[in-house]
Order: structure tokens, then C-alpha cells, then sequence
């Protein structure tokens, strides 16, 4: 932009009095019309004279001079944002991830072990450990949970707060930094809380008091973490719709586990923990294979745009990850303890904008398909009435040819031969 400002604009100043003689000049009775009356389109000014007079204008504002700096600060997010404009609107991702909807349906699984817990935790004591504890002790244990539970979603908020440092090339540390983050704490804290209630079972006093606290610290942690994934990955203007989906099906696991809850306890004890406890111990593996395929897919679409650094790390990762696979569910989240989540997807869907919203949004793919069939539909007909004309014109040919060519009284069989040459 500079030199293109220091080979066109010449730092002069410009005469006014010129600029008027131009505009009578292009306002003249040469032109048919005046300005005034008729537009400018319209009317044929040479380009030396318009481009004159812009340079005049874009001056004009600037006591008769026009700085490079303005100049280059008026054109130049123009012509960015004109280059780069698909990035720009990438930065909001406008498709629902696949992976996202098992997100909402975990809003009725998870609730399948806190409903547990709030229809047959206080049966379970007070029949499985009846010298031990009563209806008041009962409750009092709850009360402590529960209050374990705001300690841990306050330190949740707190840590929450920290902005993500550079990775480092401890493994087993960014391990622990990507089970922490969005999105793999979510099935983390489902295999925590699933197994609480299955080990809850366990008929040991101790056991059981010990279990029940974790579960109730972490239960609340769970729907928080999963509103904030809502949050975070899916667009803003279909928020509202699928986090009322959300909990609507949250509480729809509440009704089901507050009705087969006392009915399982009364078969056997352990029943309803151990079997809704054991149905989002699955989920949870089935949501983390979820999102390691999106995870991996990820990876793989934006380790060309790494950065060299990121690359060597990578590769001394990967080295390490050769010689273990226990380590190989983790490896496609690695980045997410150094980079957010929702960035990286962002990132993902900037790379693959056309690919993934002709995929993933039915609505756009199908206008697309419509306008297709539209215009195959035109063709058809305009190839339909180009059929007709000639038809048309053949049996005018053919009429004409036999008209001229054979006198009244001419037989059939002329007549078809005549039809054959044509």
C-alpha cells in the first residue's frame, strides 16, 4: 500500500479552481444531459477525469493533501478482511459436531446415578446398615457431600481462571493437564461417578460413607462440566434449543431412576447401584471413543499448520507413546493442555469450512441440492423446447419439400421417400 500511495498520489496541493473547471468540463452540453438530471452511469467521463477528481475528494478532507498513514490505514483492514474474509467468519463454528448430541444425551445418562442416589441412598443406609446409622445420620452424611460438592465446584471456578501455559515435554503431565480440560474431563468425571455408585454397593460402613462423598462432591461437577462443553462448542444461536434438550432429558433420567430405583433395591440391595452405575461406566467409554475420533481428526487436519516447535514435541511424544499404548486414548487431546478446546475446533473448521458445513448442515446441503435439481430442471426444459422447435421446423421443411416437389395425386411412397431425404 505504501508504494502503490508514493506512485499515484504526489504530495501537491490541488486547485480548487481546477477541480471546477473538470466538473464543468464533464457537466457540459456535450453530454446530453446534466448531471443533475441524469446519472451518472449513464454518462461517458473519460477514466483521467474521474480519476482525477476521486484523487481530488479523497484530498479534499485533508486541507489538499492525502498521508500515506491515512491512506494505509484506510485501506488496509479492507483489503485484509477482503483476502481473509472465511477466516474471519470462522471464528464462529455454525455446524453441530457429531460427537455433541452423545454430549446432550450424557445430560440423561449422568442423571441416571444421581437419581440413584436421591431415591434409594437413604434405603441403602438405613437397611444395610442399621446399627450404624439412622434417618438423622443419614442426612447428615448427605449434607456433607453436598457440601464437598460447592467446595469442589468453587475450586473448579477458581482453577477455571488460569490461562494455558506453553506444553511441556513431560508426558505423563500433559496427560494430566488433558484429562483436566475440556473435553475428556467430561467422561473422566463419568467414570468417577459411575464407579462411586457401583462401589457404593460394597457392604462395608466405611466403604460405602467413603464413595457416597466422592460421588457427591463430583455429581454437581458433572453438569457443570457438560453445560460449559455445551457452552463452549456449540453456536451461540443454537444454544438455547439443545441445552433445553439437555434438561429436559436430565430430568426425564430423574423420573426413570426415582421409579426403577425402589423397585430394583427391593429385588436385591446392591441392584439399582451396580446396574445404573455399570449403564454410564459404558456411556462413558462410548463418549470418549466419540471423542477421540473427533479429537483425532483434528489433530490431523491442522498438523501442517503447526508450529516447527509444536512438531519436534510431537515427535519426542510419539516416542514415547511408541513404546506404551496405554497412553494411546490421550494422545489426540495432548493439545488441549496447552491450547482451549473450543480453539482448536474453531481452528479445525476454518481448514474445512465447505467440507464440514456441506456435511454437518443438513439445512444449507439441502438448498444446495435444491438449487441443483432447479437448474437441472431448466436445462431439461430449455433441452425440451429446443426438441420442439426443430420438430417444428423439420415438419415445415417436410411439408414444403413435398408442397414443391410432387404434384397433386403423388403416391404414399413418394411422399415417404421424400420424408427420408429430408
Amino acid at each position: 500500500l505504501g508504494e502503490l500511495y508514493r506512485h499515484f498520489f504526489h504530495q501537491k496541493w490541488d486547485d480548487v479552481s481546477c477541480m471546477e473547471e473538470l466538473l464543468n468540463s464533464i457537466d457540459s452540453t456535450k453530454a446530453k444531459a446534466s448531471l443533475g438530471t441524469k446519472r451518472p452511469l449513464e454518462i461517458a467521463i473519460g477514466k483521467h477525469k474521474r480519476s482525477k477528481l476521486v484523487l481530488f475528494l479523497m484530498k479534499s478532507k485533508g486541507q489538499g493533501r492525502l498521508l500515506e498513514r491515512e491512506f494505509v490505514t484506510f485501506w488496509g483492514p479492507r483489503i485484509y478482511l477482503s483476502i481473509y474474509e472465511s477466516s474471519q467468519e470462522a471464528k464462529s463454528v455454525n455446524v453441530i459436531w457429531p460427537y455433541m448430541r452423545a454430549v446432550i444425551a450424557t445430560q440423561a445418562i449422568a442423571a441416571l446415578c444421581i437419581g440413584i442416589f436421591l431415591s434409594t441412598a437413604l434405603l441403602s443406609y438405613t437397611q444395610r446398615f442399621p446399627d450404624q446409622c439412622d434417618a438423622a445420620k443419614v442426612g447428615l452424611l448427605l449434607g456433607i457431600g453436598e457440601g464437598a460438592g460447592v467446595v469442589v465446584i468453587f475450586a473448579k471456578s477458581y482453577l477455571s481462571g488460569r490461562k494455558y501455559k506453553k506444553s511441556t515435554n513431560n508426558l505423563m503431565l500433559r496427560i494430566l493437564k488433558a484429562i483436566v480440560a475440556r473435553p475428556l474431563n467430561v467422561p473422566f468425571i463419568l467414570f468417577v461417578a459411575s464407579l462411586c455408585s457401583m462401589l457404593f454397593s460394597i457392604d462395608n460402613f466405611i466403604v460405602a460413607v467413603t464413595f457416597q462423598m466422592i460421588y457427591s462432591a463430583v455429581n454437581d461437577l458433572a453438569v457443570s462440566l457438560m453445560n460449559e462443553l455445551i457452552g463452549t462448542s456449540i453456536p451461540s444461536e443454537k444454544f438455547k434449543y439443545y441445552q433445553g434438550i439437555g434438561q429436559w432429558l436430565r430430568r426425564l433420567g430423574n423420573m426413570i431412576t426415582a421409579i426403577l430405583g425402589p423397585i430394583f433395591f427391593g429385588i436385591d440391595e446392591r441392584l439399582p447401584f451396580l446396574f445404573f452405575g455399570g449403564i454410564v461406566f459404558i456411556w462413558a467409554v462410548i463418549l470418549w471413543f466419540l471423542m477421540y475420533m473427533h479429537a483425532d481428526r483434528i489433530q490431523h487436519s491442522i498438523a501442517f499448520t503447526s508450529e516447527s516447535e509444536d512438531k519436534e514435541d510431537k515427535g519426542e511424544s510419539k516416542s514415547c507413546i511408541a513404546e506404551s499404548a496405554v497412553v494411546e486414548p490421550f494422545v489426540p487431546f495432548l493439545e488441549t493442555s496447552s491450547t482451549p478446546w473450543h480453539a482448536l475446533e474453531q481452528r479445525y473448521y476454518s481448514l474445512n469450512k465447505d467440507r464440514l458445513e456441506e456435511e454437518l448442515n443438513s439445512k444449507k446441503k439441502t438448498s444446495v441440492d435444491i438449487s441443483l435439481m432447479e437448474h437441472r430442471i431448466r436445462r431439461i426444459a430449455a433441452a425440451l423446447e429446443v426438441e420442439k422447435d426443430q420438430r417444428r421446423a423439420l415438419e415445415d421443411r417436410v411439408y414444403a419439400k413435398v408442397s414443391t416437389t410432387e404434384p397433386e395425386g403423388t403416391n404414399e411412397a413418394s411422399n415417404l421417400e421424400v420424408m427420408h431425404e429430408c
